[in-house]
């Protein structure tokens, strides 16, 4: 499975090509533009909009990381940078047994996708968002429906590589020199449901995409 979204960059250069036929046919429809004069028109209207493109293209991957004025922030909705390896531990409801736990984040300004990994399972985002929980829109949750395969649970005998889906909701907590994540998550695995709490801490920027 995987989510079914609307690609924001897609549009943009559709409605940017779109943009450019209507102006020309509008152009010339007002004899404001001569045919012989298309060539040059398309040349200046390539020479604006290619650097726009590129700048859109900076700013989705990288740019919008670096905003740190907080009222432009908060007018223009950009969320929290959570890009990056998280580790910390996962603890099971009714085993007892906290264990180590990774969590890696695959984050542009219009893309955002989650990893996990543990010693027996790993997991992938199928939808997945970041929210706020208060009036100002300063605390921030990461929320987000994935789908995996984990280890044996406490009662098992022997190990499951049968799919599962579940659900995770983790609260953005920051300081001064760290971040962290720290919430629950639950499960529709069989025989017996699962659910537990997570608490993750930030440490770099660099995907090893492994346990």
């Amino acid at each position: 499975m995987k989510d079914y979204r609307i690609k924001v960059n897609v549009i943009i250069i559709i409605m940017a090509f779109l943009g450019c036929i209507l102006l020309i046919s509008l152009l010339l429809f007002m004899k404001l533009l001569e045919p012989n004069e298309l060539d040059e028109f398309i040349l200046n209207y390539g020479l604006i909009s290619f650097p726009l493109g590129v700048f859109w293209w900076f700013f989705d991957s990288t740019l919008w990381k670096k905003v740190k004025i907080k009222w432009m922030k908060k007018y223009l909705r950009i969320p929290p940078n959570l890009s990056g390896r998280w580790e910390g531990l996962i603890d099971r409801y009714g085993e007892n047994n906290p264990h180590k736990f990774v969590l890696e984040i695959k984050q542009n300004l219009t893309s955002l996708q989650i990893f996990t990994y543990s010693q027996n399972g790993k997991s992938k985002s199928i939808v997945d968002d970041i929210v706020v929980t208060d009036k100002m829109n300063e605390r921030f949750r990461l929320c987000y429906l994935w789908s995996g395969t984990g280890g044996p649970l406490k009662y098992q005998t022997k190990k499951s590589s049968e799919e599962f889906q579940g659900y995770t909701i983790l609260d953005l907590i920051t300081n001064d020199n760290s971040k962290k994540l720290k919430g629950y998550y639950f499960t529709n695995r069989l025989p017996n449901q699962t659910k537990g709490e997570i608490e993750v801490d930030y440490i770099s920027n660099k995907l090893m995409n492994e346990f």
